[in-house]
């Protein structure tokens, strides 16, 4: 927390210090459409650009192995895998994907207004259970100057979120932080080649709002009594929806690549989960996580056209999702803290919250043999320090192969590995068979366990 809020401090100070460019002169500049990409162009009787892109694609998926806990009860088994999305064990899923990315520039006097929107409908078949189709707002903001409102990526993010990172993985299984959330922003760009954000942002409208912790949850739950257990599974600890997180970054951006520094203040709370427990500890706890990290990206014209190598390290506790968001696709097992009740939980007082640490250490390197092939090469480690017999480590290893045979339409192959390893401590905490009157009545095993993901991209971007 000490070095969160040193960092929160050195940001302000830079934010608001003299000497910068104020948006707002008194006239507005006009736009070069032009400049701003092939996509835009310039709206008649207007000082307007946009940029409307379309996207169509097909994603054929598999994975192999992967399977964490394995618990029957008679005749039904219940599994969770490393992947929290995409096809069982040893099947295929076809997914289609419709995208809709809407770009508008004017040009005012207060500086560039910028409205973004963009929408997806996907459809899976052979997935998880149900085809409808899901429909989702993938982001809609704001700019107006120095003022982004509304949702996007998080400013917290690096890796990932301007290069094409694992592009054929699936969204959510990434060894680095990578969010969309609900924000409202403040940016001061310092002698153009330096941007400080400030930026209150909403956990609970991205998964970086935690709420239970998943598989976990099933079995911590058996210390609890049978008249608690049938709503107690409902969260254990969640993040307060009404305060944002304070999240502060600053980037460097030049000719030879980019750096990053960044913090995150997030806040927690059991309070609102008493009625599910059906008991009142005394006074509300409130607790506090945080994160800090940094973010390098180096250009490699001597190697490739465009080619790049990024390096990232994020260090959270009691904000697990900051540090990865791998550990969402893993069914929050990387709770963000937990809180003891009568003591019986983790031997922790009544209403007590115990953050749960996360380290995580991401790298990619992307190449370029011609304008029509490219390869993407990624790898990460995350490792989650939970009280007592809750840790575990995932390492992640994934190539992307793409190409391009004319201007629009792309052809794709990826291969993903990843482990997971528990301590022995946490295999034994989690695994055999209840006593009696324990929440949970299954027979289970939780092992350490590995998968592979191949997936296969057709896309036509119009």
């Amino acid at each position: 927390m000490g070095f969160c809020r040193v960092s929160a401090a050195a940001v302000l100070v830079a934010l608001f210090a003299t000497g910068t460019t104020r948006a707002g002169d008194g006239k507005a500049t006009p736009l070069d459409c032009a400049a701003l990409g092939p996509a835009f162009v310039a709206l008649p009787s207007t000082e307007s650009c946009l940029a409307v892109v379309g996207t169509a694609r097909l994603d054929a998926q598999g994975h192999r192995g992967g399977r964490v806990l394995t618990a029957r009860s008679g005749p039904e088994e219940r599994l969770w895998r490393i992947e929290g999305t995409g096809p069982p064990p040893g099947r295929f899923a076809l997914t289609t994907r419709a995208g809709l990315d809407i770009d508008l520039r004017t040009s005012s006097e207060f500086g560039t207004l910028r409205t973004v929107t963009s929408l997806a409908i996907e459809r899976t078949t052979g997935g998880t259970p149900g085809g409808a189709p899901a429909v989702y707002l993938d982001a809609a903001y704001i700019e107006l100057g120095m003022v982004t409102v509304g949702r996007r990526q998080s400013f917290f993010d690096y890796i990932g979120t301007n290069d094409r990172w694992y592009a054929l993985n699936p969204t959510t299984n990434r060894p680095w932080p990578d969010a969309k959330v609900d924000l409202l922003a403040v940016t001061r760009k310092i002698e153009g080649a330096l941007a400080v954000t400030a930026s209150l942002e909403w956990a609970a409208s991205g998964y970086r709002g935690r709420n239970g912790i998943g598989i976990f949850d099933e079995l911590i739950l058996a210390d609890m009594p049978n008249a608690l257990r049938t709503r107690a599974r409902d969260g254990l600890v969640g993040t307060d929806p009404a305060w944002p997180d304070l999240v502060f970054s600053a980037i460097l951006t030049e000719t030879w690549g980019s750096v990053q520094v960044m913090s995150a203040l997030h806040r927690l709370e059991n309070d609102r989960h008493r009625s599910y427990l059906g008991f009142s500890p005394p006074g509300t706890t409130v607790g506090w996580g945080s994160a800090t990290g940094a973010g390098a990206t180096v250009n490699l014209p001597m190697l490739g056209e465009s080619d790049r190598a990024s390096l990232q390290v994020v260090r959270a506790s009691g904000a697990t999702a900051y540090a990865a968001a791998s550990l969402d696709a893993l069914g929050n097992f990387g709770a963000d803290a937990l809180f003891g009740w009568s003591g019986r939980l983790n031997d922790l007082p009544d209403g007590a919250l115990k953050p749960t640490k996360a380290q995580s250490i991401a790298a990619g390197y992307r190449h370029f043999f011609s304008p029509r092939w490219e390869l993407a090469v990624t790898g990460g480690y995350v490792a989650v320090n939970g009280y007592r017999a809750r840790d575990f480590a995932l390492t992640d290893l994934g190539g992307d192969l793409l190409w391009r045979p004319m201007p629009g339409f792309m052809l794709g192959a990826a291969l993903e590995w990843r482990r997971l390893d528990f301590t022995p401590a946490t295999r034994s905490a989690f695994s055999g068979k209840p006593g009696p009157g324990e929440y949970n009545p299954w027979r289970r095993r939780l092992r350490d366990a590995h998968s592979v993901t191949a997936t296969v991209r057709a896309e036509r971007t119009f």
